[in-house]
Formats: C-alpha cells, sequence, structure tokens
C-alpha cells in the first residue's frame, strides 16, 4: 500500500551578518597607523583621549579591512546525522 503525502518544505532561514577580512591585513601598515594615530591624539582628559582612539582605531580598521555584509542562509541539521554516519560517509 502506498500513499501521497503533500508537505511543504519549509522556507530557509537567512539573515546578513558582517565581517572583515582580517587575514588581508598587513600588520606592519596597520601598527604604522596605529602609532600615527596614537601620537595625534590630544584630548584635555582620559575619557576624551579613550573615545577620540576608539574612533580613530575604527576608521583605521575599517581602511585596512572594511566590513562586508552578506547573508547566509541557515540549514538546519538533519536529525538522524551522527559520526557514525558522518564516518562510514566518508569510507
Amino acid at each position: 500500500m502506498t500513499f501521497n503525502l503533500r508537505m511543504e518544505k519549509p522556507k530557509p532561514v537567512k539573515r546578513t551578518i558582517a565581517c572583515r577580512n582580517l587575514k588581508g591585513v598587513d600588520g606592519r601598515n596597520f601598527a604604522c597607523d596605529i602609532k600615527k594615530e596614537a601620537t595625534n591624539i590630544k584630548q584635555p582628559n582620559t575619557g576624551a583621549m579613550l573615545g577620540a582612539f576608539n574612533s580613530n582605531l575604527r576608521a583605521i580598521l575599517d581602511k585596512h579591512a572594511p566590513l562586508r555584509t552578506r547573508t547566509v542562509t541557515h540549514r538546519p541539521s538533519a536529525p538522524w546525522m551522527n559520526e557514525q554516519i558522518k564516518d562510514a560517509k566518508q569510507e
């Protein structure tokens, strides 16, 4: 005996994430830019100095590793998949 069952597949959940490519940053140039900015900050108190340094650091990071957004699709894992099945599949 057979039968047909009509079911709709759930739509995949998409979300947007922001990331940076930090592997592509030239460490020497990045450090040099940070040193330049650190010596240029002249603020009357520590809080203002820290705020200026943070904003300058973000600008340097945006210069060397710009923030990129991308859309990823979340696909739920199969509940029946386990380590034994994965190992058997690799063999």
